[in-house]
């Protein structure tokens, strides 16, 4: 184990800092962690989680792929202490554009991957996305946030509906000095 200095603690280089959960991806970690701590959070969040998100987490934590659903959720009901990031992903995937973080799990993860989240043809479940996205590079949230935050405002042109009011003079008339002077 590494040895601590004085200061503030230095996360693990496989874990993001608490200004990155707060600052980056403006979730409110603290109360997130408080809930944790409560006795039986946890389990209770694992049996709400889909399938596909359950196979990724074991999948990341290394609990072997076979056996039913109910069991895996058994496995990781063990390894409580390191879904706590998990459960920070999954409150950050709450409201988030599904076209967001498709995107980026797309760019981002293996055709292996992807397969494992995929509920249809062009449908994936997105939690176990972001599972995976996370676990390959956790920088990669950010992206999914400034992403989101795009597809929420959008870049689209605005129109008229048929044409617009035409002034009565040329710009030109209208910016001439005469016309601003103070008499």
């Amino acid at each position: 184990m590494k040895e601590m200095t004085m200061g503030a603690a230095e996360p693990e280089p496989d874990q993001p800092p608490e200004s990155y959960w707060k600052g980056d991806l403006e979730i409110s970690r603290d109360q997130i962690l408080a809930d944790a701590a409560q006795d039986g959070y946890l389990s209770e969040w694992i049996g709400r989680l889909p399938g596909r998100a359950i196979g990724m987490l074991c999948r990341n934590l290394g609990i072997e792929p076979g056996g039913s659903v109910q069991r895996k959720k058994d496995a990781l009901r063990a390894k409580s202490d390191a879904l706590v990031p998990y459960l920070l992903v999954d409150q950050f995937a709450f409201r988030r554009s599904k076209v967001a973080m498709v995107d980026v799990a797309e760019r981002m993860l293996s055709e292996e991957v992807l397969e494992l989240c995929r509920k249809g043809e062009d449908d994936y479940d997105t939690t176990a996305l972001l599972f995976a996205v996370f676990h390959r590079r956790w920088q990669d949230l950010r992206t999914v946030f400034h992403l989101d935050k795009v597809h929420k405002t959008g870049f689209a042109r605005m129109s008229l509906n048929g044409a617009g009011k035409l002034p009565s003079q040329s710009l030109g008339d209208y910016l001439k000095p005469a016309r601003w002077v103070a008499s």
